[in-house]
């Protein structure tokens, strides 16, 4: 009897809570209005989890479609793949967004809809469907500057800039973030203050210049840690810990990339975890930590396998095959290159392809499979080739487009204004003066358009006089352009402007290297000396080829004693670097003389570069692989 009665008093209970829990969410929101307000302020906790915001954004969701509340549902919807989108869960909004795009159709939201074109165009760069992904792009492109809601214009400009950074649109990129930063400044929000900010330090991470990218992950850390978003600060440390990585800087990149680590293993971010342990495991790689690279590079790469994000799982098997032939585990570094070689695919960008061919050219000379080895490298050389003639096809399609869209723009706006006009001159009714305004605005179109296409041919023509300014071979000035800049220098220190200081650098040995390992060798030698060079120095600095293997660099405002600074971080740069064909005791060495203008001995620059000729050539008399700077 007492079992029976306590099951019974069990029943009750449950009956009760169950009864009592539906009511108090029904309760929860009285009307769609009061749905729409408990959304907006759940989308602007950045504090909390995004996990317990998605989970929480479904059950708004689920509530307000038994409710009938569709408006609701789409922007609960909107917000979770948002989410989705920060921690790269692409099949997840793959699935959501084909249970909302149908709603927002059915119930016409403008905003919702571009909202869903936003998700979607990133969506389907992830999927590779990149010709889709353009369309789109240039619909919001159109689209943008007419939005008259200031945080979805933001929002979508921020948007814009993350696919056009992922697809090598550095640029346009550029400018779409600074567009979202100050718009977001004008809403004095510091969350989306702080998302452009990390935004911007990327563009410069991808760009190759992680001094610059830290410094902006840095600010963005500021914001951030005022608003105490721990999701938001695991993924700004990644970014620290990657561009410390990015500078050989080994023990940095730990550091950073373990505090990472562990605010994702707080939030309980199997995806942060693993991003994490890959910058992890390349900073371990740089510290030659070989084993332990390996094992964080297959843990990071059993969660993120379950993923659509092919290239950070590209990057946890890169880390595996280098360590394996670091300690010359052929077996393990032969299994893993098989994985990587099965995600290979045709979307893949050619930097990708050329890391691949470079790990299978390592592995198969650990082989001894030298005609393997040869082969891959000849790839890898016509692949680079097809780079550089890719990004000149780039820059026109680009410039091509920005001319469609300034048209578009301007066929839009007078459209409206033909419009407003028509509509005036109807409730006026009087003919005559219709005709004639009508006219008078044609031509005045007319005359806009002639401008803006004229104004675009010389756009044009600058653009193309820019690429006449550089060096085909190494990308950097050519000779024209090198003496032209270092004219307005020694122009302005001439009238008093500051100081300027101008190197004269000869590769040491290049004709020799030329002869014993061929023209594409030493091709390669320029190449890599002038990147070195364009690396260590500050923006403001000037790098040109001068001629053959002689280079200048430019310093404005700077007085000689920096010679011996910029001499040495050169040489560490170069140190670093190794070619392909070329034996590891060949390293890249040069000579360099230094001077700076002095109103007393320097009528003319000529006058300034024999200067500094002459002492590079004392410089090469002294022993080559120095410098000499004048007292």
């Amino acid at each position: 009897m007492y079992h029976n009665v306590s099951r019974l008093w069990l029943v009750i209970a449950l009956m009760a809570l169950l009864f009592v829990s539906v009511p108090l969410c029904a309760l929860e929101f009285e009307s769609e209005q009061d749905t729409l307000l408990a959304i907006e302020k759940l989308t602007n906790d950045h504090s909390s989890s995004p996990f317990k915001n998605i989970s929480e954004l479904k059950d708004i969701s689920q509530f307000s479609l038994r409710k009938g509340w569709y408006q609701a549902v789409i922007k609960a919807n909107i917000n979770v793949m948002n989410i989705y989108l920060d921690v790269e869960d692409f099949q997840a909004i793959a699935s959501l967004l084909n249970e909302t795009k149908p709603l927002t159709i059915k119930y016409v939201n403008e905003s919702a809809s571009i909202a869903i074109e936003v998700i979607e165009l990133n969506l389907l760069r992830a999927e590779g469907k990149l010709d889709r992904a353009r369309e789109i792009q240039l619909s919001l492109l159109a689209e943008a500057p007419l939005i008259e809601d200031i945080k979805l214009k933001a929002y979508v400009f921020f948007k814009l800039g993350v696919h056009q950074l992922f697809t090598e649109q550095f640029t346009d990129a550029l400018t779409h973030f600074k567009k979202a930063y100050h718009l977001y400044l004008q809403l004095e929000s510091d969350w989306g203050v702080q998302i452009t900010l990390n935004a911007i330090g990327n563009y410069y991470s991808a760009v190759d210049q992680p001094e610059m990218a830290i410094q902006y992950f840095t600010d963005a850390l500021t914001y951030i840690r005022k608003q105490q978003n721990t999701f938001d600060e695991s993924v700004v440390l990644y970014n620290i810990a990657n561009n410390h990585r990015k500078l050989g800087n080994g023990v940095k990149g730990i550091e950073f990339a373990s505090t990472a680590l562990a605010l994702s293993q707080q939030l309980k971010d199997n995806i942060g975890v693993a991003w994490a342990q890959v910058v992890m495991a390349e900073a371990h790689l740089i510290e030659s930590n070989f084993a332990l690279a390996i094992s964080l590079a297959q843990d990071a790469y059993q969660v993120l396998s379950t993923t659509k994000n092919h290239r950070v799982q590209i990057r946890s098997l890169s880390v595996i095959i280098n360590a394996a032939l670091a300690l010359d585990d052929i077996e393990l570094a032969e299994q893993t290159l098989a994985i990587r070689l099965a995600k290979r695919s045709d979307s893949e960008i050619i930097q990708e392809q050329l890391k691949l061919l470079n790990l299978q050219t390592l592995l198969a000379q650990k082989q001894k499979k030298y005609r393997d080895a040869y082969s891959y490298l000849n790839e890898s050389i016509s692949l680079s080739e097809q780079l550089n003639t890719a990004k000149n096809e780039k820059t026109i399609q680009r410039l091509r487009v920005e001319l469609d869209l300034e048209l578009k723009e301007q066929q839009n706006a007078q459209l409206k204004r033909e419009n407003a006009l028509n509509q005036q001159l109807l409730e006026k009714e009087i003919d005559q003066k219709r005709l004639f305004v009508t006219l008078l605005v044609l031509a005045i179109i007319t005359l806009l358009l002639l401008f803006l296409f004229a104004f675009m041919q010389y756009k044009l023509r600058l653009k193309f006089k820019a690429l006449s300014l550089k060096d085909p071979l190494t990308q950097s000035h050519n000779r024209r352009s090198i003496i032209e800049i270092a004219q307005n220098y020694f122009d302005e220190a001439k009238l008093g402007s500051g100081p300027f200081t101008l190197l004269m650098l000869d590769i040491d040995h290049f004709k020799n290297i030329n002869d014993t390992y061929g023209h594409d060798v030493g091709d390669k030698v320029l190449v890599t000396f002038a990147n070195a060079c364009t690396r260590v120095v500050r923006n403001t600095d000037v790098f040109g080829r001068y001629g053959g293997e002689e280079w200048l660099l430019l310093l404005p405002q700077k007085t000689i004693d920096i010679t011996e600074e910029i001499f040495n971080r050169i040489s560490e740069e170069l140190a670093r670097v190794s070619i392909p064909n070329l034996p590891a005791h060949e390293k890249i060495k040069f000579s360099m003389g230094a001077v700076q203008y002095s109103a007393e001995t320097d009528n003319n620059l000529g006058q300034l570069i024999k200067r500094a000729d002459a002492l590079m050539y004392q410089a090469k008399a002294q022993g080559r692989n120095c410098f000499v700077a004048e007292n």
